[in-house]
C-alpha cells in the first residue's frame, strides 16, 4: 500500500509538470513593434521648445500642442521585437498624425490598418488623400530612405501636420488664408548633422510642396468627375471636313504630358499636345458627347507608385496611447472634359423649270450646268462656295456646314436656254437626312421660304407677225390679201441663221423627231397674221399653243426654229415658192422681248389681174370718139403696156388685164380731130374689183381741163402722221378713192379739174377717217375692244375708225384719244374742210390732232423727317422709263418742273387711236451720293405708288403721289423649351438700348417703337403661350409720328447705322402682385444683348432652354466590423419615379448619382430616399447579412453645390449567454460569476432582473453576476470571444476552476444566444469546437490536489498506523 501511495505522489507531480509545460506550447506569440530611438550616433533634429501650432479636428475639437520636450524625440524609426534599431536602418519608417499625444510606444504594440485608427477616420477623405501623396512623395517614397536624403523625413512630417491641422488645404495644397503655415524655419533650429541643416530641410520641404502641388493639379479646362465635367464643342472646318478643338492650359501644370496620357471614349477622336495646349480632331461628326479621361500623369512620370508601405503613428479605438498603422493608397485624380459635334448639315439645290410644257423634252434646253454661289449673307457679298446643277436639276455643296449659320444661293450662271435668276434662296430642314446620316437643308425662295428654284425659260413671248404685201405695188392695205394660210412648223432644234429658201434651192437640215408643234393661220384682209387664236385656219388642225411662264394669255415660241410656208394663197394671188426658216435662240429671244418687237415675216403676193378702162369728155360732158391712149407701166410713159381707140361715146377699155394693185399710167398718143393732144399723165391702180372689163376702173379724162393738185399735210401732238385716211369728194357729187398719209404726214392727190362744164370752181371737201380698221375684237397692251359696224365709218368698202367717233363700243374710253385730247378738233377734221382748187397749183389741206397730257407730282413725307433730295424715278404699267423727279426742302417734286414739257395721258397704239390711258407710277430710288443711290439703313427700303391714270377721259390734268417713307423694322421671337416640359406663362423683359460702351459710356435706355400717344417704349415684358412662343409680332406698335409700324426698330431713331443693342433676360412667371418670380428649380440664365440688323430680315429668334438644377448623390457606408464594400443600397424619388440601385466599393462609398432633379414643379424640394438592400444573391435578390441590425431608411434633399452624402452605418447585432451550473443532476443555486473579453478584459454589465444582467462597457474590475436557481443570463453582448470565472462559490462545493469560454458571432441564430451548463468540473458548450488548455490546466491542478492530499493523509495517519503495528506486532 505504501509502494502505491508513492506511486501515485510520483505520478501526480509529473502530471503538473507536464500540464505546465503544455501551457507553454499553446502560447501564441504576437509580432510587436518597440519604440524608435535617434540612433548610435546620437545625431538628428532638434525643435524649437517655443513652437506652437492649433487645429480643430473633423469633430471640432480644438488641439494644441507645444514642441517642448520634443526635443529628444528624434526618427520615428521602428522594428518588430527582437531587432536593434540603428540610426542607419532607414529601411522602417513612421510618421505622426497626432502631434498632441505622447509618442510612447509599448513594447507590444501592434500594426493596425488606417480602418482600425481613430485619429485617421476623423480627417476628412481629402486630408487621408492629401498625407497619402505626402508619403508617395516623401522620405522612403519618391525620395529613398538614404542618409544622405534624411532632411526629407522631416519635411515629410512636417507636411503631414500641415495638412491635420488644416493649414494647407488638402485639395490644392495651397496655404489656408489665416492660418500661418509650420515651415521649417518656425520649428526648427540648425544642427551639426549636414543633413539635417535648416537650408537642406527647407529645400526638402519646397520640393515637396511643389510636387504634391503639380500632383493634384489637372489643366484648367479640365474637371474633378466627368460629371461637372464642362462640354466644349468642336468646330467644323469646311476646308479640310475635319472637327477640332484645342484647348489651353492657364494652371501652368505639366501633368499632361503626352497624348498617351490622353484617353478618349472614341478611337475616331484623335488627340495632340504641344506645350500647354491640347488638339482634339476628328474626321467625322460622331454625333455624340466624347468623354475625355486626362490622366494625371506627373506621379507616373517621375516613378511615383501610388501604394506605399510606410507606417503612420496614431491612436486606435480604445487607448490614448498612439500604435502603428500602414499608410493607403493615394488616389490619383483625373481632369474630366466632355467633346461634343456641332449640328452640320448638307447644303442641297432641287431647280427646275417654269414652265414644262415649254422644255419638257426639248433638247434646246438643258437644267445641267446652272451654277448657284452659296453665301452666308443675303446680299450674296460673303461667298463660301457654289453648288452646280445636274441634268435634273439636282446639285449639292460639296461641303457640310454649320447648322446654326443661315446660308443663302443665287444663281451666278443660268443653263442652257434658261435666262438667269436673280432670286435669292435661303436654305430649310427638307426634313431628310443624307447617307452619312446628316440633315438635309433645301434651297427655297427667301420671301416665301417654301419655293424651290425655278428657272425661266428663254422664249420669244411676242410671237411672230406674217404681213403678205402685194409683190407689185408693195403695199398691204386694199390688195385682196385675206385668207391666205400658213403653216408654222416649231423645231426643238436650233439652226446658224434665218433663210429664206425657194422650191430649188437647199432647205437647212431640221430632224423630223424635233419637230414638236405646227400651227395654221390666215391673213386678214390687210395680209396680215399673228400667232394668237384669233387668226387660226378654219378647217386645218393646229396643236395648242405655248405660254410664256408669266403670259399665260400670250402664245410664244421656245428656243428651237419655227419653219413657215403658205399652203394656202388668197383669191387672186399665186401660191409662194418661198419657204421661211427662223431661228430663235437666247440672243434673238432677248432682244424680242426688250424691244417688245415679233419676228416679222414679209411675205409678197403676186396678185390677180384687172382692166383699165376711158371716158373720154369734152367740156361739156360729151363723150369724143377716136382718141387714141396709150397705157403705160411707168410714170415717164415710156414702156407701153397696151392702146386703145375710143369708141362714139368716148369710152373704151384697154385689152390687156393688169396687176392688181399696181400703178399705171394713161396718156394720149393721139388726139381727136378738133381736139388737142391732151399731154396729161393719168395714175390708175385698179384693185379685185376691177377684175372684169365691165368692172374695169374708169378714168374719165376731160379734153382741154383745167387742172391742178390737192394736198393733205397731217400733224399731231403724238407724233403719228402716217396711214392716217382722208376722204375726198366735190360739189358735183363726186367721191373719190380714200388716200392715206405717208411717214411724213403728207398724202397728195394731182389733177383734179378746177372747174366744172358750166366753167364754175368745183369745191372739193377733204374729211379725216382716221385709221383704217376691221370689225370685230382688237387687243394691245392686255386691253381688248371691239369695233362694231354700227360705229365706225364706211367709206368706199372699207371701215375706219373716225377722230371723233365713239368706235370703241366696248371700251371703258369710247372715243378716239384725238377726241379727248381737243374734241372740237376733232370733230372738225371729221366734219372735214371744203376748199376750192387754184390752176396749176397745189391747194393744202392742213389737219392737226391733239393728244391730251398729263402732269405729274410728288409729295414726300418720312418719318425722320428727311424729306429733301428723295429721287423718284417715272415708269409706266408696262415697266417703260420717263425719267427721274427729285424733292425740294418741302418734299415737293415735280415733272413739268423739271424736264419743261409733260407726259402723255394715252398710249401710242399703233394704227389705232383708241384712248387707252396710260397708268404712271413713282418709284423711289433714294438719295444721290457717290453717283448712285441710297436708302438710309433705318429706312423700310423705297416707297413706290400706286398705278394712276389721269382720269377716265385722259384729259389734261395733274397726278398726285403722297409717299411716306416708315422706319425698318423687325421683330424678336423666343422659343422656349425646358427640361421639365413647363412653356407656358414664362416672362422676358426686353429692353433697347443705345450701346455707347465703345466711348466710354454705358447702355442709354433707346426707344425700340412708341405707343400710339407718342409715348417711347424702352422695355416690354414677353410671355410665352402654351407652345412655348413670344413675340413681338403680338404687339402693335407706332413710329413717332403715330403712324403704325410692323415691328420694333433695327436702329437709334435717327441715327442711321447706331443699331439698337436688345436685352432679352428671362424674369420668371407673374405673380398675383404683379412682381415676377424666376423659379427656383430652374438654373438661371444669363441675359442676352444681342442687335437684329445681322439677322435675317431683321428677325432674331431666342431659343432658350430651361435647364432644371440637379444634385450629386453618393451613399457613405460605414459600418462597426469596417466591412464597407459590396453592399447594395436603393435610391428612389416616390414624386418623380426615380429608382436606381448602387453598390460601395472598399472605401464605402457608391458612385455618385448625377443629374437628379433637386426640385419638383411646384419649386419644392424633392426628397430621395436611401434603403439598404444588402448583398446580391445569385439569385438576383438582397439580403441584409444576419450579422447587422436593418439600418434605417436615410431621406435626404439636394443641392447644385456639392455632392450629398447618404451616411448609413451597420451596426453588429448583439447576442446573449445563458450559463447554468449544475451538479450533474441538478441546478445549483448561489454561485457568482465574472466576465472576461479573451484578451482578460474585465466586462461590466448592470442588473434587469432576478439572474439577468445586460452589457455595459469593458471596465477596470469585473462585476459579480449571481445565479439565481443555477442559471444566470447577459445580454446585449456584443460579437467576440469571451470567457467566465467562477467568483462566489455555492456553500458546500468547490470552486470551479477553470475558464468557461464562449464566442458571440452573428453568422446565425445558435452563434448569436449562447447557452452553457457547467457540471462535475466541466464546461459543456452548447455548440461545437475544442476546449483549447483549460482541460490540461484544471486536470493537472486536480490531480496535483489529490497528490498533496495522499502525502498530507500518509504524514498524519500512516505514522500512527505503523508505530500501532509494530506495538501489535511487538505484543
Amino acid at each position: 500500500m505504501k509502494l502505491i501511495k508513492k506511486m501515485l505522489s510520483v505520478f501526480l507531480c509529473l502530471t503538473v509538470i507536464i500540464s505546465s509545460l503544455s501551457v507553454g506550447l499553446f502560447s501564441v506569440s504576437a509580432a510587436t513593434v518597440t519604440k524608435g530611438t535617434r540612433g548610435a550616433d546620437g545625431k538628428g533634429f532638434i525643435y524649437k521648445k517655443t513652437a506652437e501650432y492649433t487645429y480643430t479636428d473633423a469633430n471640432g475639437k480644438k488641439h494644441s500642442q507645444h514642441y517642448e520636450g520634443w526635443e529628444n524625440f528624434k526618427v520615428h524609426f521602428f522594428a518588430a521585437s527582437g531587432k536593434a534599431l540603428n540610426f542607419l536602418d532607414y529601411t522602417q519608417r513612421a510618421y505622426c498624425i497626432e502631434p498632441d499625444k505622447a509618442s510612447e510606444l509599448t513594447s507590444s504594440a501592434t500594426v493596425k490598418s488606417t480602418s482600425q485608427s481613430a485619429a485617421w477616420k476623423q480627417l476628412t477623405t481629402a486630408q487621408q488623400n492629401a498625407v497619402n501623396l505626402i508619403l508617395a512623395w516623401g522620405f522612403g517614397g519618391f525620395e529613398a530612405a538614404k542618409k544622405e536624403k534624411v532632411h526629407y523625413y522631416y519635411a515629410t512630417q512636417l507636411l503631414i501636420f500641415e495638412i491635420v491641422a488644416g493649414k494647407r488645404n488638402a485639395s490644392t495644397f495651397e496655404a489656408v488664408t489665416g492660418k500661418p503655415l509650420l515651415t521649417p524655419a518656425n520649428t526648427m533650429t540648425a544642427t551639426s548633422s549636414a543633413e539635417t541643416t535648416l537650408a537642406n530641410v527647407t529645400t526638402a520641404y519646397n520640393n515637396m510642396v511643389s510636387w504634391c502641388k503639380k500632383s493634384v493639379r489637372n489643366p484648367s479646362y479640365t474637371a474633378s468627375s466627368l460629371s461637372s465635367a464642362k462640354s466644349y464643342q468642336m468646330s467644323y472646318n469646311q476646308s479640310n471636313g475635319q472637327y477640332s478643338i484645342t484647348l489651353t492650359d492657364k494652371n501652368g501644370t505639366a501633368s499632361v504630358t503626352k497624348a498617351s496620357d490622353v484617353i478618349v471614349s472614341n478611337s475616331n477622336v484623335k488627340v495632340s499636345v504641344s506645350g500647354n495646349k491640347i488638339t482634339f480632331t476628328c474626321s467625322k461628326n460622331l454625333g455624340t458627347t466624347v468623354n475625355v479621361t486626362m490622366k494625371n500623369s506627373f506621379l507616373k512620370e517621375y516613378g511615383i507608385k501610388s501604394k506605399n508601405s510606410l507606417y503612420l503613428i496614431t491612436s486606435n479605438d480604445s487607448a490614448s496611447y498612439q500604435t502603428f498603422a500602414r499608410g493607403s493608397n493615394y488616389a490619383v485624380k483625373d481632369g474630366y472634359v466632355k467633346l461634343t459635334f456641332p449640328d452640320v448639315v448638307k447644303l442641297q439645290l432641287q431647280k427646275s423649270s417654269s414652265n414644262t410644257e415649254l422644255t419638257a423634252g426639248n433638247g434646246c434646253y438643258s437644267l445641267s450646268g446652272a451654277v448657284y454661289g452659296i453665301y452666308t449673307d443675303k446680299a450674296c457679298t460673303r461667298k463660301i462656295g457654289s453648288i452646280t446643277t445636274n441634268a435634273s436639276g439636282y446639285g449639292s455643296y460639296s461641303k457640310y456646314v454649320d447648322s446654326t449659320a443661315s446660308y443663302y444661293a443665287k444663281e451666278t450662271k443660268a443653263p442652257k436656254g434658261y435666262e438667269l435668276d436673280k432670286t435669292v434662296y435661303t436654305f430649310v430642314s427638307s426634313g431628310k437626312k443624307d447617307s452619312n446620316g446628316y440633315a438635309i437643308f433645301k434651297a427655297v425662295k427667301l420671301s416665301d421660304k417654301k419655293t424651290e428654284p425655278q428657272d425661266n425659260p428663254v422664249n420669244d413671248p411676242v410671237g411672230i407677225v406674217l404681213q403678205k404685201k402685194n409683190a407689185i405695188t408693195g403695199e398691204t392695205t386694199s390688195q385682196g390679201l385675206g385668207g391666205a394660210v400658213f403653216s408654222i412648223e416649231y423645231y426643238a432644234q436650233e439652226i446658224d441663221k434665218d433663210y429664206d429658201v425657194k422650191a430649188d434651192e437647199t432647205a437647212p437640215a431640221l430632224d423630223s423627231k424635233n419637230l414638236k408643234r405646227t400651227w395654221y393661220i390666215q391673213t386678214d384682209e390687210d395680209g396680215k397674221a399673228l400667232l394668237a387664236s384669233k387668226y387660226l385656219a378654219e378647217g386645218y388642225n393646229s396643236d395648242d399653243f405655248y405660254f410664256s411662264y408669266n403670259l399665260l394669255t400670250v402664245p410664244t415660241i421656245p428656243i428651237g426654229t419655227v419653219v413657215i410656208r403658205e399652203v394656202k394663197a388668197p383669191d387672186g394671188y399665186s401660191l409662194s415658192n418661198v419657204v421661211f426658216y427662223r431661228v430663235i435662240n437666247e440672243e434673238i429671244a432677248g432682244i424680242a422681248q426688250d424691244t417688245n418687237t415679233p419676228i416679222n415675216v414679209p411675205i409678197d403676193e403676186m396678185p390677180a389681174k384687172a382692166y383699165v378702162g376711158i371716158n373720154k369728155l369734152n367740156q361739156s360732158g360729151i363723150g369724143v370718139a377716136n382718141a387714141v391712149y396709150g397705157l403705160y407701166s411707168d410714170s415717164a410713159c415710156a414702156s407701153l403696156y397696151d392702146k386703145l381707140t375710143t369708141s362714139a361715146d368716148g369710152k373704151g377699155t384697154f385689152a390687156k388685164s393688169v396687176d392688181v394693185g399696181k400703178t399705171y399710167y394713161i396718156k394720149e398718143i393721139t388726139a381727136p380731130t378738133g381736139y388737142e393732144l391732151d399731154d396729161t399723165v393719168y395714175p390708175v391702180i385698179t384693185n379685185e374689183e376691177n377684175s372684169t372689163v365691165e368692172t374695169a376702173v374708169i378714168q374719165t379724162i376731160y379734153e382741154d381741163a383745167v387742172k391742178a393738185d390737192l394736198k393733205i399735210k397731217k400733224s399731231s401732238t403724238d407724233g403719228i402722221v402716217s396711214n392716217l385716211w382722208f376722204a375726198i369728194s366735190d360739189n358735183l357729187g363726186n367721191e373719190y378713192n380714200a388716200v392715206s398719209t405717208d411717214k411724213n404726214g403728207e398724202a397728195t392727190v394731182k389733177g383734179l379739174r378746177v372747174y366744172d362744164d358750166k366753167g364754175n370752181k368745183i369745191t372739193y371737201t377733204v374729211k379725216e377717217l382716221g385709221f383704217k380698221t376691221t370689225l370685230g375684237a382688237h387687243s394691245y397692251g392686255g386691253y381688248t375692244w371691239t369695233i362694231k359696224k354700227e360705229n365706225a365709218i364706211s367709206y368706199k368698202g372699207s371701215y375706219y375708225e373716225g377722230v371723233s367717233n365713239a368706235v370703241f363700243s366696248n371700251c371703258e374710253n369710247a372715243y378716239s384719244r384725238y377726241y379727248y385730247g381737243k374734241s372740237s378738233e376733232a370733230k372738225s377734221n371729221a366734219n372735214g374742210k371744203s376748199f376750192t382748187l387754184d390752176e396749176s397749183k397745189t391747194v393744202t389741206f392742213n389737219f392737226q390732232n391733239t393728244v391730251s397730257e398729263t402732269d405729274l407730282t410728288v409729295k414726300k413725307t418720312s418719318y425722320n423727317g428727311n424729306v429733301s433730295g428723295v429721287w423718284f424715278e417715272v415708269r409706266d404699267e408696262n415697266g417703260k422709263y420717263y425719267g427721274t423727279i427729285v424733292t425740294d426742302s418741302s418734299g415737293k417734286a415735280n415733272y413739268y418742273n423739271r424736264y419743261g414739257y409733260k407726259l402723255k395721258s394715252c398710249l401710242t397704239v399703233p394704227n389705232s387711236a383708241i384712248c387707252i390711258p396710260i397708268k404712271y407710277k413713282v418709284v423711289e430710288k433714294g438719295f444721290l451720293g457717290g453717283g448712285s443711290y441710297y436708302f438710309p439703313e433705318n429706312y423700310l427700303e423705297k416707297a413706290e405708288s400706286e398705278f394712276k391714270t389721269a382720269n377716265k377721259y385722259g384729259t389734261t390734268s395733274t397726278l398726285n403721289y403722297s409717299m411716306y417713307n416708315a422706319p425698318a423694322t423687325g421683330s424678336i421671337n423666343i422659343n422656349k423649351t425646358s427640361e421639365d416640359g413647363v412653356i407656358e406663362g414664362l416672362s422676358f423683359k426686353l429692353e433697347s438700348f443705345d450701346d455707347e460702351r465703345e466711348y466710354g459710356d454705358d447702355l442709354i435706355p433707346t426707344p425700340m417703337a412708341y405707343d400710339a400717344d407718342g409715348n417711347e417704349i424702352t422695355s416690354i415684358v414677353l410671355t410665352t403661350d402654351k407652345n412655348g412662343k413670344a413675340s413681338t409680332d403680338n404687339m402693335q406698335f407706332y413710329d413717332i409720328n403715330g403712324n403704325k409700324i410692323d415691328g420694333i426698330l433695327p436702329y437709334v431713331f435717327n441715327q442711321n447705322g447706331f443699331q439698337i443693342t436688345y436685352r432679352l433676360t428671362e424674369i420668371g412667371i407673374k405673380q398675383s402682385d404683379g412682381t415676377y418670380k424666376f423659379p427656383s428649380r430652374y438654373e438661371l440664365k444669363d441675359a442676352v444683348e444681342f442687335t437684329i440688323y445681322d439677322t435675317d430680315e431683321y428677325n432674331y429668334t431666342y431659343d432658350c432652354v430651361n435647364t432644371v438644377k440637379t444634385g450629386l448623390l453618393q451613399v457613405q457606408k460605414t459600418s462597426e466590423d469596417d466591412v464597407v464594400d459590396g453592399l447594395y443600397f436603393e435610391i428612389s424619388c416616390a414624386e418623380t419615379g426615380f429608382n436606381e440601385k448602387v453598390s460601395t466599393n472598399l472605401e464605402g462609398l457608391s458612385p455618385e448619382i448625377s443629374d437628379l432633379p433637386i426640385y419638383n414643379s411646384n419649386d419644392e424640394l424633392l426628397k430621395y430616399k436611401v434603403s439598404e438592400l444588402g448583398v446580391l444573391n445569385d439569385d438576383g435578390t438582397y439580403s441584409l447579412p444576419y450579422k447587422y441590425n436593418k439600418p434605417k431608411s436615410v431621406t435626404v434633399t439636394l443641392n447644385s453645390d456639392t455632392v450629398v452624402f447618404a451616411n448609413i452605418k451597420n451596426t453588429l447585432k448583439t447576442g446573449s449567454v445563458k450559463l447554468t451550473k449544475t451538479d450533474g443532476t441538478k441546478a445549483l443555486g448561489g454561485s457568482g460569476w465574472q466576465l472576461y473579453k479573451s484578451d482578460d478584459t474585465p466586462i461590466s454589465c448592470y442588473q434587469t432582473g432576478s439572474g439577468t444582467y445586460m452589457y455595459n462597457s469593458v471596465a477596470k474590475t469585473a462585476t459579480d453576476y449571481m445565479a439565481t436557481n443555477g442559471s444566470l443570463s447577459i445580454s446585449n453582448l456584443p460579437v467576440g470571444d469571451y470567457y467566465f470565472i467562477e467568483s462566489v462559490t455555492p456553500s458546500g462545493y468547490m470552486p470551479y476552476g477553470k475558464k468557461v469560454e464562449f464566442t458571440i458571432s452573428a453568422d446565425n441564430e445558435n452563434t448569436l444566444n449562447i447557452s452553457l451548463t457547467v457540471a462535475d468540473n466541466k464546461s459543456v458548450l452548447s455548440q461545437t469546437g475544442g476546449g483549447g488548455i483549460a482541460p490540461f490546466y484544471f486536470a493537472s491542478v486536480a490531480l496535483g490536489a489529490l497528490a498533496i492530499f495522499f502525502i498530507y493523509d500518509y504524514r498524519k495517519h500512516g505514522s500512527k498506523k505503523y508505530k500501532k503495528s509494530r506495538k501489535d506486532n511487538q505484543k
